[in-house]
């Protein structure tokens, strides 16, 4: 159906080759010139890059003159039938020619003052940050704020009136008219997306187009925003050239002033600029009006994971220009290979108005230039010192009708450098002169000194093979959607800096421009990225012609955005990197844009993912999701030449970025590894109004809007409020500029800074030593001066942690931290930059007991217990009365533990084996767990609503309600093929693990000591899934949306570097699976020593099925009475970690509430837990009630968590605000083991292996200790108090 849509398309264009301009519409007056102009625009299909640079923004004077009479209004509006919004090779009308932003500055000193004020950007804006519905009058102040100080720049940015009708044919009539009355209709703040005040909804897909895949063509019912604004062109603006700019509008638009058609536009994240110098006038009323439909052929382009948002987004201008004004200029910094000097190279246009002499006048200008030093070297009330003048020259180059260059250069000895590190800004002023030396006006802009290039395997910033600690950004706002407002971009830098990231690959479009003035002040490498990805058209990346790169008529659009995203920002330091889109395959297209932009500027490598990351169009590989094992076999290629770095990697989607660490590993160690982007920075939640009539963060799905991806827009590493996740602290960890380890002679700091040193200047270092989580010193430590990419060692013997050394008589810490000496533009004075904490030899001698916390002879001074076996129960109670721990015979659990008249307990211990289910556990192949589980009808749960997944790597979410019998679980579990790609919480239900229940149970009380110190029982449990009953009318399997066009998806396992690179993880689940008998079981053998003192020991044996699925986790689960919800733990913390993400978390004493340890990610599941536990206490707020939990024996430490919330309401919430405490009580889970959370994507299993809990035998112990009311014992006393010895 695609390919026959695009050959119609084709067959059309030929035979009507006028069609895309509406030429057969045409008087006859008019056909010669705008037939030469149709004629240009089907060349630039084809032509090669060269020659599209002229692309058609310069107009003839017979044209503009037919435009300004209105007479091209038929044949462009839907007056004359026409469709341009359809029409590949239409993407633009009458637009001026893209250009770097300019300002027209009156004179040098506006100019510097200009740069001065928009250079003060720092902490302090980013605490000012609004993420609410009270962000919406900062947007509109951000507008006027970056124009302010322009007195020829007017914000037009405010209140607009805003109509919106279904379809582009049902537009009021003469709706663009002057007189038109707009009485009737509803105002909507310019800049920002209608569907976020509530016109429309918004749609959120990953890749699935949400309309029919019939390219070019689009649904007739295309709602159509109609937009007026009335201003007063100022009178000072008198004899100038005026200008009419919008910033961001999505999807494509028609704009009329005063009535008349000026233009037409697509690329929703570029600017459009149109000259109305004809139309209106200063001091005059003027009337705009735009026409933005929200589908066009252009949408086909913008197919990026996010959500569809329409209308005007970014700021609209007003520019009044001189008659003869700078109209681009071009700044290179090319440095000498020794950074000794370098020239500073700056080509300018001018270009003059029609009603000016072209050639004769031009020459006549000149243009001269001043290079200024940084605004911090400057007293505030003083401009800062000049570095350079360029020489003046006259405007005669290259001379073209009314355009001219001219090339000013200038040699720079010992600049100063820009680095992310280090980012040394000079601020250029150009000034325009006239014939008699008048100045006609000045552009500035802030210019960084550095060079890029690739040689052998490594990407050099100043020579330097700088390490990539970056991430993916979307622009979003929970509040605005794709409007940006000043506070909130600083927010995002201020916090990435934090959290030592120093690379942002804009995806997948260019962004507001103010974001590249703050990445080159703050200090940010940046992958520039064209407005382009046609994911959809072939999401497995297997059909590769299905993609548009292929088809002619579309080249055109494809060079015109990655050439307009050029000639907008290639004056940023900031900008390491053009990348040429996002997954839209490779092709025709790809190689022009590749050729236009490295004919335009050879300063910069080019980075394109598509084709698979390894094509000669991309001079770095960039490949997305690639297992670690693979892009160590990339680098170490001897023929690939070219660096690593991985354009998505470590999926943030929930509780994940398991493994990361892994990567950085291999980043660290590895030459031509050069890091990565995490995907992605923030939730992508956009606030909607709830049930409690209260706003909370939605995603695909909320707004009614089909198809969706559901949460597969919740990928980020920050929620929409941007407050960290707990996986921000191990990304802060990995990404920290120093490398602190121990050696036997002491602690070796690595300086990973490649153009800083470590000094005192910089950074200050503290130290702290602890000892079974009590600290026995801390203080300050003296660190050498380390240059970059050097390391010192601090002494064991001299350093000031040695005396307290001596008193260490436990598990022994030290941890190191690096804060900041002073203040920086985004952190203050104490900012922990970097820490460490190292492991050091126990002080006292001699090992770990085998047995912990068991003395070697009879016990003293524990009372005794008696045991008594009457009406289906087995009490253990102490001599004297305080202690009951009464047995369930029937189920083999403890019904019941009492202390002190205190209940413990309300349910459990029971044996775990299954969590609530995170995004990454329902990462799955297509074929696999959501098609085959619905032909196969397998129910695997008994839940009140239906399970939702995200599969694949386009993550279409389905709404499944299935059923069918044990034998269908069997026959799908043994097909190896899919159960490699199965999603691990599909092969959990499958096996039943989510609802298991003793099917079988024995209890046995076991001979006691001499003593009677304690009692021995033991239960023998057969767990079982659940009994259900088949449903009357069979399994139904419920597809929540489809869209009719949907391509063919990609196959399990997927492209190499797209999604499953390298062989999953190893299943261990690989014997045979009997035919006939039990569908799945777990034998559990626990044995309960219960001491006088209210203590039990349960000593625990699991023999699951060979072929069951690897578990989620091997432990055991209780609930606690409710008032028992304070939590001290020592172990890992004091944020969430798991197994796969700890490298981060130092092990000491924290204290929490169950309410805190709760994680809100924004669709709920496992969370909160706590890795390495040694020991846990679990009691009353005033410490009355509770007991110690601690592993007994030679266990090693618990995965510790504690909630609120059963696993049932974890997975069962679509939400985090549906999630209500459960009133039974707190549930603890006590893991001896726990699965990794995985993270290498969210679409394919992807915990490594050893992560992975294969179905064999476990055994270990874990130790309950009450806490006895008014006892003063400290818990860590109480994890430690020796038991009578058992055998």
């Amino acid at each position: 159906m695609l390919q026959a849509a695009l050959q119609r398309r084709r067959l059309s264009s030929q035979r009507k080759p006028w069609l895309s301009l509406g030429l057969e519409k045409v008087g006859a007056g008019q056909q010669e010139g705008l037939e030469e102009r149709a004629g240009r625009f089907r060349a630039a299909c084809c032509r090669t890059a060269e020659v599209m640079v002229r692309e058609q923004a310069v107009r003839s004077k017979e044209a503009m003159k037919a435009a300004m009479a209105g007479q091209l209004g038929a044949s462009l509006g839907l007056a004359g039938g026409r469709r341009d919004w359809e029409d590949p090779t239409f993407f633009g009308w009458n637009k001026w020619k893209a250009h770097v932003p300019l300002h027209s500055h009156t004179d040098e000193d506006s100019a510097l003052r200009f740069w001065f004020d928009r250079s003060q950007a720092c902490k302090e804006d980013a605490a000012k940050a609004l993420w609410d519905d009270k962000a919406l009058p900062e947007a509109l102040k951000s507008a006027r704020q970056w124009t302010s100080d322009l007195p020829y720049t007017q914000s037009l940015s405010g209140d607009w009136k805003f109509h919106l009708a279904p379809k582009p044919e049902e537009v009021p009539k003469d709706f663009v008219e002057p007189a038109y009355n707009d009485g009737s209709w509803g105002d909507l703040t310019v800049p920002s997306n209608w569907q976020m005040h509530g016109h429309d909804k918004p749609i959120y897909t990953n890749f699935v187009y949400p309309f029919p895949m019939t390219p070019p063509y689009v649904p007739s019912e295309n709602p159509t925003g109609c937009y007026r604004h009335t201003f007063k062109v100022p009178q000072e603006y008198e004899g100038r050239r005026l200008f009419l700019e919008f910033q961001g509008v999505d999807s494509a638009y028609y704009v009329y002033v005063n009535g008349t058609l000026v233009g037409y536009s697509q690329d929703s994240r570029l600017p459009a600029e149109f000259d109305i110098s004809n139309i209106a006038a200063a001091g005059e009323e003027c009337t705009i009006a735009v026409q933005c439909m929200r589908w066009s052929d252009g949408s086909y382009l913008e197919d990026q994971d996010m959500w569809w948002l329409s209308g005007i987004h970014r700021d609209v201008l007003l520019h009044a220009k001189p008659q003869v004004s700078i109209s681009q200029y071009q700044v290179e910094t090319n440095l000498s290979p020794d950074l000794a000097s370098a020239e500073l190279k700056v080509k300018v246009s001018v270009e003059s108005s029609e009603s000016e002499p072209a050639k004769r006048a031009l020459a006549a200008y000149t243009v001269e230039g001043t290079l200024y030093r940084d605004f911090a070297e400057a007293d505030t009330k003083h401009k800062p010192e000049i570095e350079a003048r360029l020489e003046k020259r006259p405007a005669s180059e290259d001379a073209v009708g009314h355009a001219a260059n001219a090339t000013l250069k200038v040699l720079l000895n010992q600049p100063k450098l820009w680095s992310a590190e280090t980012p040394y800004l000079y601020t250029l002023v150009l000034t325009l002169r006239d014939a008699s030396g008048k100045v006609v006006e000045c552009e500035a802009c802030r210019v960084g000194v550095r060079k890029v290039e690739v040689k052998e395997k490594e990407l050099l910033v100043n020579n330097k093979p700088v390490m990539i600690r970056g991430v993916n950004r979307h622009e979003h706002h929970p509040s605005l959607g794709k409007a940006m407002v000043e506070e909130n971009m600083v927010a995002d830098i201020v916090l990435m800096k934090a959290n030592n990231i120093n690379a942002v690959r804009n995806s997948h479009y260019p962004t507001h421009p103010r974001w590249y003035e703050l990445c080159d002040l703050f200090g940010m490498y940046l992958v520039d990225e064209a407005n382009i990805e046609t994911h959809g058209f072939d999401p497995g990346l297997h059909k590769v012609k299905n993609q548009l790169t292929w088809f002619p008529e579309w080249k055109a659009a494809f060079v015109d955005r990655g050439a307009r995203m050029v000639q907008r920002d290639r004056n940023h330091a900031s900008i390491v990197l053009w990348s040429l889109g996002n997954e839209s395959g490779y092709g025709p297209a790809h190689d022009a844009m590749a050729e236009w932009i490295r004919a335009a500027d050879p300063t910069r490598p080019l980075h394109y993912e598509g084709g698979f990351a390894r094509t000669s169009v991309t001079d770095v590989v960039c490949p997305m999701y690639t297992r670690v094992f693979d892009i160590v076999k990339i680098a170490r290629d001897k023929n690939e030449k070219r660096p690593v770095i991985m354009c998505e990697y470590s999926h943030a989607m929930g509780n994940s970025n398991g493994s990361i660490d892994e990567y950085w590993e291999a980043f660290e160690n590895t030459h031509g590894l050069q890091g990565g982007f995490i995907w992605d920075w923030v939730d992508q939640g956009l606030l909607k109004l709830g049930k409690d009539n209260k706003k909370h963060w939605a995603y695909g799905g909320d707004f009614g809007d089909m198809p969706n991806d559901a949460t597969f827009c919740l990928n980020g590493i920050v929620w929409p409020n941007r407050s960290p996740h707990p996986a921000v602290a191990e990304v802060k960890y990995l990404y920290q500029p120093l490398a602190i380890t121990a050696e036997a002679e002491g602690i070796k700091i690595f300086n990973r800074f490649y153009f800083t040193d470590v000094s005192s200047d910089s950074l200050s270092f503290t130290w702290s030593l602890s000892s079974d989580g009590v600290e026995l010193g801390s203080g300050s430590v003296s660190v050498p001066n380390i240059p970059p990419r050097n390391s010192a060692l601090l002494s064991h013997a001299s350093a000031p942690w040695a005396f307290s050394r001596q008193s260490a008589k436990g598990e022994t810490f030290l941890t190191l931290t690096a804060v900041q000496a002073g203040d920086t533009r985004w952190a203050s004075k104490g900012h922990v930059v970097a820490t460490q904490q190292v492991t050091l030899p126990e002080g006292r001698k001699g090992g770990t007991p085998e047995r912990r916390n068991e003395s070697k002879g009879m016990s003293s001074g524990v009372p005794k217990v008696r045991v008594e076996v009457k009406d289906g129960r087995t009490r253990v109670t102490s001599e004297d009365d305080s202690v009951q721990v009464e047995f369930d015979n029937a189920t083999g659990t403890i019904s019941r533990w009492t202390v002190d008249g205190t209940d413990l307990l309300v349910r459990g211990p029971f044996p775990s084996f299954w969590r609530a289910p995170i995004d990454n556990d329902k990462g799955g192949g297509e074929t696999s767990y959501i098609a085959k589980w619905a032909a196969g009808g397998v129910n695997r749960s008994f839940l009140v609503k239906p399970i939702h997944f995200i599969e694949n790597v386009f993550g279409k979410a389905r709404s499944v309600v299935v059923s069918a019998w044990p034998r269908a679980a069997r026959a799908l579990l043994r097909a190896e093929a899919f159960v490699l790609n199965m999603s691990y919480v599909a092969r959990w239900k499958l096996a039943g693990l989510d609802r298991l229940e003793i099917a079988n149970a024995e209890t046995a009380v076991l001979s006691q000591p001499a003593d009677h110190a304690f009692s021995q029982v033991r239960t023998q449990l057969r767990l079982e899934p659940s009994k259900f009953k088949r449903p009357q009318k069979g399994g139904s399997f419920t597809q929540s949306y489809f869209a009719d066009s949907t391509p063919e998806l990609e196959p399990s396992g997927g492209a190499p570097s797209q999604a499953n690179v390298g062989p999953p993880s190893v299943d261990h689940s690989s014997q045979p699976i009997p035919e006939t008998g039990h569908e799945g079981k777990i034998d559990v053998s626990v044995t309960y020593s219960v001491y006088g003192s209210g203590d039990i020991v349960a000593d625990v044996e699991v023999n699951p099925d060979t072929w069951l699925p690897p578990l989620a986790r091997v432990g055991l689960d209780m609930v606690v009475p409710k008032e028992m919800k304070a939590v001290e733990w020592y172990g890992r913390g004091p944020h969430e970690c798991y197994p796969d993400r700890k490298a981060s978390a130092w092990v000491g004493r924290y204290k929490s509430t169950a309410h805190d340890l709760h994680v809100p990610y924004i669709s709920p599941g496992e969370c909160g837990g706590r890795a390495d536990v040694r020991w846990v206490a679990i009691s009353s707020p005033d410490g009355a009630r509770g007991f110690v939990a601690a592993p007994g024996g030679i266990t090693r430490p618990l995965q510790v968590n504690v909630s609120e919330f059963s696993n049932e309401a974890l997975e069962q919430a679509l939400h985090d605000e549906e999630l209500v405490p459960d009133e039974a009580g707190i549930h603890v889970h006590l893991d001896h083991e726990h699965m990794g959370i995985g993270g290498d994507d969210s679409w394919t299993p992807s915990v490594h292996s050893k992560y992975l809990l294969p179905p064999i035998q476990y055994k270990y112990s874990i130790r309950l200790s009450p806490i006895r009311a008014g006892a003063k014992t400290d818990a860590a006393e109480i994890a430690a108090k020796e038991l009578p010895k058992r055998s």
